[in-house]
């Protein structure tokens, strides 16, 4: 009897982790559609005020560039000037733009942080130095697009973004030798 009990004691044990276990798993993250099946209601905006080469403006080129090239899809560019309102537009900011979801991003980047964030219709993308811009666009490309640096392809062919994206990220700059 005794061994019957151990038995049993062991098995609902056994059960009750297995149970715990599986409601711990992680639940999927919904998204939101960017580019499906090569078409999107998005466009890439920079500020009018961004001249070329700008960081702003060579990230939202270089932006527009991996989405094209991973999806085929002809997002389109352009700055801000238009002083409309703007609001039910699908729009990827980048850099401090007229537009009012731009108030939403910190104003305390550091040299070595950016952001990523999903507000409605808008996909918010700021830096605190030209690096770090360059740190964005890849990090986008490489999480969003399945961009593999070593053999220079994409890896998906949709854009897709979680719904709840607010992401504040932090690198290292590359060490500096002196001569």
């Amino acid at each position: 009897m005794k061994r019957f009990l151990t038995l049993f004691l062991i098995l609902a044990t056994l059960l009750s982790a297995t149970v715990l276990l599986a409601a711990c798993q992680d639940k999927p993250v919904p998204t939101v559609d960017i580019v499906k099946d090569g078409v999107t209601q998005y466009r890439v905006i920079r500020s009018e005020m961004s001249v070329s080469g700008s960081p702003d403006a060579a990230a939202a080129s270089k932006l527009r560039r991996a989405i094209v090239d991973a999806t085929g899809c002809e997002i389109g560019i352009s700055d801000d000037y238009d002083k409309d309102d703007n609001s039910e537009y699908y729009e990827i900011l980048v850099g401090r733009t007229n537009r009012p979801e731009t108030a939403q991003l910190p104003t305390d980047l550091a040299n070595d942080e950016f952001v990523i964030i999903f507000t409605g219709k808008k996909i918010l993308i700021d830096a605190g130095s030209t690096l770090a811009f360059e740190k964005a666009v890849a990090y986008f490309a490489k999480t969003y697009l399945g961009y593999d640096a070593e053999s220079e392809t994409y890896a998906k062919s949709n854009l897709a973004i979680p719904e709840n994206l607010n992401l504040r990220e932090k690198f290292e700059y590359p060490a500096t030798v002196y001569l």
